[in-house]
């Protein structure tokens, strides 16, 4: 600690929040996910086809990895919390075309008994096209992460480069590095001792695995081809209640998912004007009601839950900062506990307002702005909503963005005064100059220069209600009273307003507690009575989107756009391998039928789709595009070698089916230990 030798006996330093914390627990979480992922490589393609081309296929995993670690640095991309997202995201892709090549050339050695050269050679060769499409149509896939719009595609773009990056090493290693080693190495040679139990296992599981694909899968495959229109309405079926689960709530949307930081925040917004020591009372009073209520939850028999706590002043708000233990080591959530704490705190009667909770990613959930020119009006319909506000079940901490400020002294001119031909401008001037004063002239005294002022004597000027009886001179020259002229009030003003377009706007934003209501049913609510209802009530008051309506909105653009180019293009570099618009219609068709399954994966743990989901999504599309074009190439393959459609599709289907299994089970098997984890790291 050079700063604490340095300061010793004047400041004293405690670590915080140490940021690197939750960068070390994402490479721990990194490297555990690519440990599972060589583990699960290793042990599925050493008993569907053997361990020593196992081992090579897995080595495509860190061989992608170092060279894209040398072209990051080479790029000056650090270590962040977004490359290691990347870099967690495509572990689970990066063997996929390995295992393709790796079981093409097994295939060669062990169905045609061609010898490990020429195996390795027309292996590659077989599927050297369809894989080098996939890995581009995947990588045009994760383009968009360039073109995402505000704060979030700053970084993002970082997990595309990483993808784009381990994805072009991995094509490179399988389609050169890989043959060689299995041409060059052991990996085709037949195991010398049939007794050993790993050995027994592989047989057996070979002869199950044939029975599967020539026997089960074969006559499942028939008929569904006898039966195409059926199976065609049962997933058109399934869409339709994908749509319903959505559209019943059952599945929630939530573009911004809920992260469980270690931490709490308490602000507390002060009126203007607060002293230091009166700020200094209410922080102290609030944060010894916290530590009060945490010695309450420990006598619950739960953990101690504050570990650190810090607290300051911006702007007039007292920001207290709270640290939790991580969400993997306690079973309550950031929302349980803000609750019970806010409930305890209660009312702070000297702050304007007090909110208990975590942050919110991209604005408040629930965020409406006003503009317009009459401010009266403007103000009502704020009042108007936040009532509204307070009837909906789950809507806390209502606040608006103008909060009050000092005290000011409003003049208003009376018919007499108006009639006399006094403006407002006159009668404060006059007042300013009788209080505060005003500078006549200034001496000359050596070297130095006085200033005159002048204003009322001291017994003129002791209280406000002197102003009434005080004289003010018209505009021809004559005295009359103050209070016969205009009147004053002294009310508080807005400490800030905010203009948009040249009208004055207010923002009423408000949290959401998403265990008794969901978003999207309180904004359809909002939009479809709520706004209408309020705007109904007031002149010349117009809505605009606010907090993440607005923010997602414009995301929501910039996805559309991104997306629907890297589509075309997609569809493009497909037609150029398969010269079929039908077949690669058929293609890109099933990338709904992969979503399909993600948002029923998301129903059964129960929990919402976000944007975090939708990055998931992108990778499960070139998975399924990878294994489509594969097949689709192989029963091409045999269509042009003369065999009929219906039989090159069971054929087709057959030969494929062992390296569709393969990538789909090794990438799943990757990626599933990420699901149970309810650390912050596994939360994304």
């Amino acid at each position: 600690m050079e700063y604490e030798h340095k300061y010793a006996g004047l400041v004293h330093f405690n670590t915080f929040i140490k940021e690197t914390t939750e960068l070390e627990e994402r490479i721990q979480l990194m490297t555990q996910n690519g440990l599972i992922g060589l583990f699960m490589v290793l042990i599925l393609l050493g008993l569907f086809l053997n361990s020593r081309l196992a081992f090579w296929v897995a080595l495509g995993i860190p061989i992608s990895l170092l060279g894209m670690f040398f072209v990051l640095w080479a790029l000056n991309i650090t270590i962040n919390e977004m490359s290691l997202f990347g870099i967690i995201l495509v572990i689970g892709i990066l063997v996929d075309d390995g295992i393709i090549i790796g079981e093409s050339i097994y295939s060669q050695w062990e169905k045609y008994g061609k010898k490990p050269i020429r195996a390795a050679i027309d292996g590659t060769l077989e599927v050297i096209k369809p894989v080098t499409i996939s890995i581009i149509t995947t990588i045009v896939a994760f383009t968009p992460y360039f073109f995402f719009y505000g704060m979030l595609g700053k970084y993002v773009w970082q997990i595309g480069a990483v993808v784009i990056i381990s994805l072009l090493f991995s094509l490179v290693e399988a389609m050169v590095i890989l043959p060689a080693h299995i041409a060059h190495s052991r990996a085709l040679i037949p195991d010398a001792d049939n007794n050993r139990l790993f050995t027994r296992m592989r047989k057996k599981l070979n002869r199950f695995l044939r029975w599967i694909t020539n026997t089960a899968y074969r006559k499942f495959l028939a008929f569904c081809l006898r039966n195409r229109w059926s199976v065609s309405a049962a997933v058109f079926a399934a869409i339709l209640i994908i749509a319903g689960l959505f559209q019943g709530s059952h599945v929630r949307a939530q573009f911004f998912p809920q992260i469980e930081p270690p931490y709490a925040r308490i602000q507390v917004e002060m009126p203007a004007g607060t002293s230091a020591e009166v700020a200094n009372d209410i922080r102290y009073s609030v944060i010894n009601k916290a530590v009060d209520f945490a010695h309450e939850w420990e006598k619950e028999g739960k953990a101690y839950p504050i570990e650190n706590y810090t607290s300051w002043m911006n702007g007039g708000v007292l920001n207290i900062f709270i640290v939790l233990p991580s969400s993997a080591d306690r079973e309550y959530s950031i929302g349980d506990f803000s609750q019970a704490l806010g409930d305890y705190i209660g009312n702070v009667p000297e702050a304007e307002n007090v909110t208990v909770g975590s942050w919110n990613f991209g604005g408040r959930p629930i965020s409406v702005r006003f503009a317009s020119t009459d401010y009266d009006q403007l103000f009502k319909a704020k009042e108007l909503l936040k009532e509204e506000l307070k009837k909906i079940d789950g809507v806390k901490d209502i606040q608006d963005d103008t909060p009050l400020g000092n005290n000011e002294f409003v003049v208003e001119l009376k018919p007499k005064g108006k009639a006399i031909g006094f403006t407002v401008r006159d009668l404060t001037t006059q007042l300013r100059q009788g209080f505060y004063g005003q500078e006549v002239m200034r001496l000359q005294r050596g070297r130095d220069e006085l200033k005159v002022w002048v204003r009322f004597t001291k017994d003129n000027r002791i209280s406000i209600s002197q102003i009434e009886n005080l004289e003010v001179r018209t505009p021809s020259g004559d005295y009359v009273p103050f209070k016969e002229v205009a009147s004053f009030r002294i009310e508080r003003g807005l400490r800030r307003i905010r203009h948009e377009d040249g009208e004055r706007s207010v923002t009423v934003h408000s949290d959401l507690d998403y265990s008794k209501n969901d978003q999207g049913i309180v904004l359809q609510e909002l939009e479809a009575s709520v706004i209408p209802s309020v705007l109904s009530q007031v002149e010349g008051v117009s809505r605009k989107l606010g907090g993440q309506a607005e923010y997602v909105d414009k995301m929501l653009n910039s996805i559309q756009f991104s997306m629907a180019i890297a589509l075309v293009v997609m569809f493009t570099i497909l037609m150029f391998l398969l010269k079929s618009y039908m077949q690669t219609l058929l293609i890109m068709s099933l990338i709904p039928l992969g979503i399909i399954g993600a948002v029923l994966g998301h129903y059964v743990i129960g929990i919402p789709v976000s944007i975090l989901s939708f990055l998931g999504i992108v990778a499960l599309a070139g998975i399924i595009v990878n294994d489509s074009v594969v097949l689709v190439h192989k029963y091409n393959t045999l269509v042009k070698s003369g065999m009929e459609v219906g039989e090159a599709l069971l054929e087709a289907g057959s030969a494929r089916f062992r390296p569709i299994v393969l990538t789909t089970v090794t990438t799943a098997a990757g990626l599933a230990p990420i699901i149970f984890l309810r650390s912050e790291q596994g939360q994304f």
